[in-house]
């Protein structure tokens, strides 16, 4: 394959990407793996610390987690992996890394957050924005382990 094919078709699983990651076929706020840009959701009020409240701690959500997504395209294999960490004084970071099987290579993307944790949810501010998005949380089937954001189960890797 010549090198302005690869590179078409890169820009075009690019462009596929994006699109993804941005759009959404539902107006609430779920959000279950973290692909879209942060929305308006000036309902929810602004999260700026980490600390607990109501139904689950913030210590219970401390660590790091992540979720891998496999996604079949009609020409190419993708592996998606969002990667979150919650740490003690209310910042977070999520990372995404895309591995795509036609191009053999990784691209992985990153933000920076804060975070808040309520009654069941969790508000995240991303780094430079002032406005949150809320997701539903809670641990799965009572492990410590396991972490069930807006639906998605995320295994605890510290």
């Amino acid at each position: 394959m010549n090198e302005t094919v690869k590179n078409a078709r890169f820009g075009a699983l690019a462009l596929l990407s994006a699109t993804l990651l941005v759009g959404g076929c539902r107006g609430d706020l779920r959000d279950p793996t973290g692909y879209s840009a942060p929305r308006d959701t000036s309902q929810v009020g602004a999260g700026t610390g980490g600390g607990g409240g109501g139904g689950g701690s913030s210590s219970e959500l401390n660590g790091t987690w992540r979720a891998t997504f496999l996604i079949e395209l009609p020409d190419d294999v993708q592996r998606h992996t969002v990667t979150w960490s919650f740490l003690p004084n209310g910042s977070c970071h999520r990372s995404l890394e895309i591995y795509s099987v036609i191009e053999d290579r990784t691209i992985t993307t990153g933000m920076d957050c804060s975070f808040r944790v309520g009654s069941g949810d969790v508000t995240i501010t991303w780094s430079g924005n002032t406005q949150a998005v809320a997701f539903r949380w809670s641990l799965a089937n009572f492990s410590r382990d396991k972490l069930m954001l807006d639906g998605v189960t995320y295994d605890r890797l510290a």
